[in-house]
């Protein structure tokens, strides 16, 4: 069955990124929850981070939503009377996600070589970050070959790495977590615990070793992602009848529930971020459950401007923050940067609409044409599956 309104809530979580890091641009403006705790409110961006506003820039929590979501949607594909080969899934998932990335990488290396670099000192160092190696032979490389060691390109890449990785394992996955949720689950989180302490422990946080520990930190979310979409019926039984006024208000709990991850997504190398990913991984379940439950919310998301965002949304995710860093560039240190990254924000979803139209989607139709089989019976060839 197909959800079209969980497409609807993958664009509003890209959208929250492209938010994020539009403010990342500026200094002082990463959360510092320490100080929070010192100063309270009268602590930078208290006012923001420390209120339920964080939840339209919890860009961190927004890419632990994705892994959910992709858990959630690979496995109705899987689970569908057309379920791939294995072959067949995994080069379908390599097709839509590589190609359009490396088209973007390869974009994003020709714009850093010919637009002038002049100092932006207004700006954070997290927005200096990138293009600071720039379009060097090995440096693409690096890139293209997704070892998750380089991401100056395009910064946000560091979870397609992982969404790629999974996805070579995830039929396994999904068989395993398909006969022993309960046991999957747990499995996934002492994962994530041994994984956690290579990364606080290890010498090299940036090897290549390093970064697959990094994956093994995600794949709890997968499962959950498995193990509510083989449960769905029942979830949504159980739901439905909740009080009106209790739908909203878990909602919004788990909304605040998924915000508080851990400040940075990237690189988990502290004990204390593995209890606040479990209760991510639970609250990005709860929201899935509750966009796809029938009611007011369900059709809000099936509406003109969220059924675009999904649309556009791996495209938005791919291109933001080269779209927002070309545009400071380009207006250079005598524009305010403020002026910058607001002119920016259209332009980013602009250009993804253009990558989604003219890339994305003919990635999509490749994929489709060189893993086609055809269906067994006339009910196969109408059976829908949810965009992944």
């Amino acid at each position: 069955m197909r959800y079209r309104s969980l497409d609807s809530v993958r664009g509003l979580a890209a959208f929250v990124v492209l938010l994020y890091h539009a403010l990342l641009v500026f200094p002082g403006t990463q959360e510092n929850r320490r100080a929070f705790l010192v100063e309270g409110w009268s602590a930078p961006m208290a006012w923001l981070y420390a209120t339920p506003l964080r939840i339209f820039v919890s860009g961190p929590a927004a890419v632990l939503l994705f892994f959910v979501l992709s858990g959630f949607v690979l496995t109705l594909n899987l689970a569908s009377p057309r379920r791939p080969t294995y072959g067949e899934f995994a080069l379908s998932r390599y097709i839509r996600i590589w190609i359009p990335f490396a088209v973007v990488i390869f974009a994003s290396a020709v714009l850093s070589k010919i637009i002038p670099q002049q100092p932006i000192l207004s700006s954070s160092d997290w927005f200096r970050y990138t293009w600071s190696i720039g379009a060097t032979t090995s440096n693409i490389i690096s890139h293209l070959l997704m070892t998750g060691t380089a991401g100056d390109l395009d910064n946000p890449m560091w979870s397609l790495v992982h969404e790629l990785r999974v996805s070579l394992i995830f039929p396994v996955l999904f068989i395993v977590a398909s006969k022993r949720p309960l046991i999957s689950l747990a499995s996934s989180i002492v994962v994530m615990i041994i994984c956690v302490a290579l990364l606080k422990y290890a010498d090299s946080r940036t090897s290549f070793i390093m970064s697959l520990a990094q994956t093994g930190t995600y794949i709890y979310f997968f499962i959950a992602g498995i193990v509510l979409a083989k449960n769905f019926d029942f979830v949504l039984n159980k739901i439905q009848p909740l009080p009106v006024i209790l739908k909203p208000a878990t909602i919004f709990l788990s909304l605040l529930c998924l915000s508080f991850s851990p400040s940075t997504t990237n690189n988990i190398s502290t004990f204390g971020s593995i209890p606040l990913l479990l209760m991510n991984g639970i609250a990005a379940a709860s929201i899935i459950a509750f966009c796809a439950l029938p009611g007011k919310l369900s059709r809000f998301l099936t509406k003109a401007v969220p059924t675009y965002l999904g649309r556009i949304s791996y495209s938005l995710y791919l291109t933001h923050l080269i779209t927002i860093t070309s545009v400071v560039y380009a207006l250079g240190p005598d524009t305010p940067l403020v002026l910058a990254v607001v002119l920016a924000l259209p332009l980013s979803v602009a250009i993804a609409d253009l990558c989604q139209r003219f890339i994305e989607m003919p990635s999509h139709r490749l994929a489709k044409v060189i893993t086609a089989r055809a269906p067994t019976s006339p009910a196969e060839a109408d059976t829908p599956t949810l965009r992944s």
